[in-house]
């Protein structure tokens, strides 16, 4: 036997053990097997018998190569007997398998010691964070008395300090639409005194929603700017676009125009200060006022 090439036939236990320990990263262990066509109580050198006629030849030995990982770590190795030699040689044993140990958060160790907003207790194990506090999982639960949902996977609605499924908030806080009539759950839209669905309160007109909060009414129908300026609005003359609330704006020639509006068809100057004429109804100046227009 050898043990990374060196020969142990000569080496005590210990020597043996010793080389096991030297080893580096790779442990080769050589085992060497024949018979032996002696007797066993034959005590001669096995170099000095020539075996007997007619006997089997000494088969070639056959030998046997074994490499052992070792671990990084130092580990008490364990004796085994070889099966061969009769030595106690010393073989490490394999290292252990992997284990994966859940961890249960938080612990003194890892962390500051954390505990529950429902019961009050130290968390010891598995936690959610909700409203930046810590809960039991079985602790975050619907605030109603009738319900008790888990809410880990189902989300919660917050009501005065309270957390609530959709289910009974929807039952216990939610508003009415006044289109549809039902309850509304989410983004709510307040106008006209009463609540709405953003998608019911929508322009008579176009059935978009406010979602910049402003609109006309008319014949108490609500409708958006641009709605309200084509139907109902003051429409600019010069410009085609509708003369809004606070808009600063000249009547002239049976029409209304926006004051930036009101120049001289021809020259373009400005006939908001000035005298002007008109000419198949669009205002000039003096200068053009025996002009060529078309109608």
């Amino acid at each position: 036997m050898a043990i990374n090439g060196n020969n142990t036939s000569q080496c005590t236990h210990l020597d043996a053990q010793n080389l096991v320990k030297s080893s580096q990263n790779t442990l080769t262990l050589s085992i060497e097997s024949y018979a032996d066509p002696r007797s066993p109580n034959d005590q001669r050198s096995p170099d000095a018998v020539a075996p007997p006629k007619g006997a089997v030849p000494v088969p070639k030995p056959t030998t046997f190569k074994i490499t052992a990982t070792i671990p990084s770590k130092p580990w008490q190795p364990s004796s085994t007997k070889s099966p061969t030699s009769g030595a106690d040689d010393s073989l490490p044993p394999p290292p252990p398998p992997t284990v994966t140990v859940p961890v249960s958060k938080p612990t003194s160790e890892n962390g500051p010691e954390l505990y529950c907003e429902g019961c009050k207790q130290q968390i010891r194990g598995p936690y959610l964070t909700a409203q930046g506090k810590n809960w039991h999982p079985d602790e975050f639960v619907c605030a109603s008395p009738n319900c008790g949902r888990p809410l880990q996977n189902v989300g919660f609605i917050e009501e005065k300090g309270q957390r609530y499924c959709s289910d009974c908030y929807e039952k216990y806080f939610a508003h009415s639409c006044a289109k549809c009539h039902k309850k509304i759950v989410g983004e709510v839209m307040h106008a006209l005194n009463q609540t709405w669905h953003v998608t019911c309160f929508v322009c008579t007109s176009c059935n978009q929603p406010f979602r910049d909060g402003v609109f006309h009414l008319e014949h108490d129908k609500p409708y958006c700017v641009a709605d309200y300026n084509k139907q109902f609005g003051t429409l600019c003359k010069g410009c085609g676009f509708a003369i809004e609330a606070g808009d600063h704006f000249v009547e002239a020639i049976k029409s209304q125009w926006h004051e930036s509006c009101f120049t001289c068809a021809v020259c373009h100057i400005d006939l908001k200060n000035a005298g002007f004429y008109s000419v198949n109804n669009k205002p000039v100046c003096s200068n053009h006022k025996n002009a060529r227009l078309p109608a």
